[in-house]
């Protein structure tokens, strides 16, 4: 099978961002894409941010068509790859490529994924930041056959995975909206099994809230922790808005030279990482581990709250909580702390939030029996892709599906 540069194989965009102060450049309008928007899944139908066709206009030839394959470029998230489905531009952090009448998209999506660990290693090889420019982006070499008939091909023989994880992906989702519908009833309206519907006024609240349930700050549940992981082995962990993930598998730098220095963290705690727009946060699910020493760390007293609730109270009610974000010069700052622990909580009596766990228990068994299926097909998947591109396997063209 031929190798091409990516730039022999579509016109490559390197997006830009409209001026923020120009607050009519910002609406929504028309999709605008950022490494927020990159995930597990391998198309983008929607973006997490907007901008006005004013603002598409003031960034002159970033529009990228639907069928692009757009690469992460700089930064932590550098090497992810998706293809949109919606026409839309990108901000700087990504180079698009739409691909030249002769070449599938499907199939560039694939090669440029198969290439994407060599483009990550550019990038973290060129400087402190990691990076990769639109001219070395172009040279990154890359599998392609002859026909576009064997591309799709190769394309359709893998994209069985992707539609499958996406089957998935919707049903989880599907299962975090009931979690979240019946936590609003429950905690935010009062709608409970075992509700008296007897509600008397709470002054610090200034509102109604069931009889029996208290009135709690931060404080009176949390305690800071800033013991040090020194000497034992544990993996690293980073905080990203939707949870707790690996170090490695999100982050390619260190925040500190040296290891020891990391905070210990184990599990249930609550963390709080370094966030600029949104929070970056969760509860600590596994034995133990370590992350940054810019990170906050919370023991919670599991005999006032239990910590997946206490999580959830914060991810769906985020708004009450934007205000911690302790924004600044550098790029990525901690929360303030003292505004956390000193802001109120209505926390439910423990009979209440024990009703709402045997229901959270049997929608997260669900969700990890989809998230298990799903890194069985990505598996799959990611070992059919160089096969299939080296030609260890046989690929079957069916010119009626190009």
């Amino acid at each position: 099978m031929r190798k091409l540069k990516i730039g022999d194989v579509g016109k490559i965009i390197t997006g830009k961002t409209p001026k923020t102060s120009v607050t009519e450049y910002y609406n929504d309008e028309f999709p605008f894409i950022t490494p927020a928007d990159f995930s597990e899944l391998k198309a983008i139908r929607n973006t997490s941010k907007k901008i006005s066709m004013l603002g598409l206009n003031s960034i002159k030839n970033c529009l990228i068509p639907k069928h692009s394959i757009c690469v992460t470029c700089i930064g932590s998230d550098m090497g992810k790859v998706a293809i949109t489905e919606i026409d839309s531009a990108t901000n700087q952090q990504i180079n698009s490529v739409v691909p030249y009448e002769d070449f599938d998209p499907d199939f560039i999506y694939y090669a440029i994924k198969y290439a994407s660990p060599h483009i990550k290693l550019m990038g973290e090889t060129s400087t402190a930041v990691p990076i990769i420019n639109k001219k070395d982006f172009s040279k990154v070499e890359i599998f392609c056959p002859e026909t576009k008939e064997e591309q799709v091909s190769i394309a359709n023989q893998l994209a069985i995975y992707d539609r499958k994880i996406e089957k998935n992906v919707i049903h989880m989702m599907l299962l975090k909206e009931i979690v979240s519908v019946v936590y609003k009833n429950w905690f935010n309206d009062f709608n409970y099994l075992s509700s008296t519907g007897e509600l008397v006024k709470n002054k610090n609240l200034n509102r109604d809230v069931p009889s029996g349930w208290n009135v709690l700050q931060f404080k009176d549940f949390l305690t800071p922790n800033s013991e040090k992981i020194g000497d034992v082995d544990a993996p690293i962990y980073s905080t990203t808005n939707k949870g707790i993930t690996f170090r490695d598998e999100k982050f390619n730098k260190n925040l500190t030279k040296s290891q020891k220095n990391n905070k210990k963290v184990v599990k249930d705690d609550l963390i709080f990482g370094l966030s600029r727009e949104i929070l970056n946060f969760g509860v600590f699910t596994d034995e133990i581990g370590s992350v940054s020493p810019a990170y906050q760390i919370f023991k919670i007293d599991q005999s006032v709250i239990l910590p997946f609730i206490l999580e959830l109270e914060i991810r769906i009610n985020m708004s009450r909580y934007m205000d911690i974000l302790q924004l600044g010069a550098r790029e990525g700052q901690g929360i303030r702390k003292d505004y956390l622990l000193h802001k109120h909580f209505l926390v439910p009596k423990m009979e209440v939030q024990q009703e709402f766990s045997k229901i959270y228990i049997v929608m997260q068994k669900k969700i990890s029996k989809l998230k298990e299926e799903n890194d069985v097909l990505s598996e799959i998947r990611d070992t059919l892709l160089p096969k299939l591109m080296s030609r260890e396997l046989p690929v079957e063209v069916d010119e009626a599906n190009v």
